[in-house]
């Protein structure tokens, strides 16, 4: 087995592992993010409590709802982005250079530039998976397909993706660039060894960092996905990514950007160090090696 299908093959089981860990708290971030307040008053008011009013009202079953899009978007995305991440990362640092030399922000960069490619080709399963987490009613995939495509076309199906293409290279700059930097550092610096403890010191700190300069970005493309198609339940229309960015901070307040924030940073965090854990595991059980 080549190096790319390795690491590709990890890639994917940790992906798998961390989205059905997480999902529950992305479903409860989401909701928070699009909810609309009927007399000043908001249904879900943090992430606890709106877990718990979604699993009473609509069954525990409803906190995994949008698996399937979800899983096929993780294990797809993340699998893809890690195998060109090597290769950009080796690219930007220049040949020759060795691999514990390569500057830290060369990581980020090259994490980022994965993200940002990779997720282009997904951006349809990110739409349909954030339709179905958004709205209380059972809707499958095959309809939610049908109902972008009815109103707008195979356009519909990349609305949004010019803000998670920024979302994703934060996201991807800071988890896959940070965490490459941060276990470089801590094995370098002879910190850690190469083990579970450094990849979960080097996963939780590339989770924070995620966290706090992705949530902007991911309020935008949650709003712009979640009024693809027909169901829009009166949630305002915005134009695009600089209309979104205008008029949500311009309506309600620049707090409005970090809209479930806490449920988004604890799943960055816990889906980092989750998806780490279980990425190095699985790539020690198919190369006998940890990353490099």
């Amino acid at each position: 087995m080549s190096d790319p299908l390795r690491t590709g093959l990890a890639a994917t089981v940790g992906a798998a592992v961390a989205e059905m860990t997480t999902l529950p708290i992305d479903i409860s971030k989401v909701r928070l993010q699009t909810q609309q307040k009927a007399g000043g008053a908001a249904k879900y008011t943090n992430m606890f409590q709106g877990m718990w009013a979604i699993a009473r009202e609509e069954g525990p079953v409803a906190l995994w709802k949008g698996l399937e899009p979800a899983l096929l978007r993780q294990m797809a995305y993340t699998s893809m982005s890690f195998v060109i991440y090597g290769p950009i990362r080796d690219f930007f640092a220049g040949s020759g250079t060795p691999k514990e030399e390569i500057p830290f922000y060369k990581r980020v960069l090259a994490g980022g530039t994965a993200g940002s490619i990779s997720i282009v080709m997904m951006n349809p399963t990110d739409v349909i998976k954030t339709r179905m987490q958004a709205f209380s009613g059972s809707a499958s995939i095959p309809q939610l397909v049908r109902d972008v495509y009815v109103v707008e076309g195979l356009p519909g199906f990349w609305r949004g993706w010019s803000p998670n293409v920024a979302r994703c290279f934060v996201g991807n700059a800071a988890e896959i660039g940070c965490y490459d930097g941060f276990k470089n550092w801590l094995l370098s610096s002879k910190v850690m060894q190469d083990g579970p403890l450094a990849h979960f010191a080097a996963s939780a700190g590339a989770g924070i960092v995620s966290a706090i300069f992705s949530t902007p970005v991911d309020v935008v493309k949650t709003r712009l996905m979640n009024q693809s198609g027909t169901s829009l339940q009166g949630l305002p229309k915005y134009k695009g990514v600089v209309d979104a960015f205008l008029n949500i901070p311009k309506n309600e307040g620049f707090g409005a950007f970090y809209l479930g924030f806490y449920p988004l940073a604890m799943r960055k965090i816990v889906w980092t160090v989750v998806y780490f854990m279980a990425y190095e595991r699985a790539l020690l059980a198919v190369s006998g090696t940890y990353s490099t």
